[in-house]
């Protein structure tokens, strides 16, 4: 039976950073094959994974939760057949909502195949009031559907750390919360929280082998307010729940159950459009930026953009989210870049990377 893990988070929380933790750290005996779907003809992190030695399999133009649902069935049967992987990760696209990828891994047709050991979810605790706001439906179903969620970028800004965490025990108060900096915590503590994962069981043995239960200063806290007390707690948190919690950035009550509810669901084709820009041009970091801030202001709504572009000597790996960009050299094959958003200006964007 292949163990199956999925580590899903919307636009730019760090999925592939928390992916590249799992494979270096936790299965790096085991033969893994990675499933990654981007949204859109491009797939950069794929791309980016490759040049480091790992097995991709590339789903893209669309979400494994949308149009590609019996293509992703298709591409596990024909994994299982070719690679014969111990482990299958499973990368959706950051617009793609987690309970209909789970429901894609319990199709009947590789069911008594894949095992389901957990879904993570990473969000991103600087942006969740942005990201709730403007895509609540996929942004929370995210949430909603995993088994634990990994609070990512909030090390510097506490108070931001704390609203999301009272805000993801609301959606979710049976997932497992860390809000440890990551370098803290440890993967097999993430893994151990997954109720159905192989490290959850050998976590299962060991306490029950102990003959005295060790009490850990830091206790879990979870959101009916009872303190429970496990292995991991130093790495575990759970924020207390509030009857009449606020969202204290919106200087409104908050009922997040109340938030964001249609009549009817989208799907990500229906919210979002990309872009994919193949240009040859080279570019200093300086240059970038500049030309990030340009798009910014005139190419529409960007919400995410990632590719490896060339430079003067180094090729650049380009990460940018809502108002931030990061460029850090790479030695990945150079020349396109994914970008998604809403209303996207493609004539602007490509006069400004590609010249067109």
């Amino acid at each position: 039976m292949v163990e199956v893990y999925i580590v899903s988070g919307f636009l730019g929380a760090g999925k592939t950073t928390w992916i590249q933790r799992l494979l270096a750290e936790a299965f790096q005996q085991q033969k893994v094959v990675l499933i990654e779907n981007d949204f859109g003809q491009a797939s950069v992190d794929a791309a980016l994974l490759k040049h480091q030695g790992v097995t991709v399999t590339e789903i893209n133009a669309g979400c494994i939760c949308c149009s590609l649902s019996g293509d992703f069935v298709k591409a596990i049967g024909s994994i299982l057949q070719e690679y014969a992987p111990d482990v299958l990760l499973i990368e959706p696209s950051g617009v793609g909502k987690l309970s209909d990828v789970r429901k894609a891994c319990e199709d009947v047709s590789i069911q008594g195949r894949l095992h389901l050991a957990g879904s993570m979810t990473v969000v991103d605790a600087t942006r969740f009031a942005l990201y709730q706001e403007n895509f609540g439906e996929f942004f929370e179903d995210q949430i909603r559907a995993a088994d634990a969620v990994l609070l990512s970028h909030g090390n510097n800004i506490p108070e931001q750390a704390t609203y999301a965490s009272e805000l993801v025990n609301q959606m979710n108060p049976e997932a497992t919360l860390f809000a440890t900096p990551w370098d803290l915590l440890p993967v097999e503590t993430v893994l151990g929280s997954l109720p159905e994962s192989p490290f959850a069981i050998q976590l299962q043995k060991a306490s029950a082998q102990a003959t005295v239960p060790q009490k850990q200063e830091h206790a879990c806290c979870h959101a009916h307010g009872e303190e429970q007390h496990h292995e991991h707690d130093e790495a575990c948190c759970h924020a207390h729940a509030h009857d009449d919690a606020h969202c204290h950035q919106h200087d409104h009550e908050c009922h997040v159950h109340d938030c964001h509810e249609h009549n009817h669901q989208h799907t990500a084709e229906d919210v979002f459009e990309t872009l994919t820009v193949d240009t040859q041009q080279s570019f200093t970091r300086e240059t970038l930026r500049s030309l990030f801030q340009q798009m910014e202001a005139n190419g529409g709504n960007v919400v995410r953009a990632k590719g490896i572009l060339r430079g003067e000597r180094d090729n650049w790996n380009v990460q940018y989210v809502t108002g931030q960009v990061q460029i850090e050299p790479s030695t990945a094959p150079a020349g396109q870049m994914a970008i998604i958003g809403r209303d996207l200006r493609h004539d602007v964007i490509l006069s400004l990377f590609a010249n067109e």
